[in-house]
């Protein structure tokens, strides 16, 4: 899993989060 794709990946959940 390439960190470019992680990082938009782990603001989308925490947006879904907040």
């Amino acid at each position: 899993m390439p960190i470019k794709h992680q990082a938009p990946t782990h603001a989308l959940i925490a947006t879904k989060v907040t």
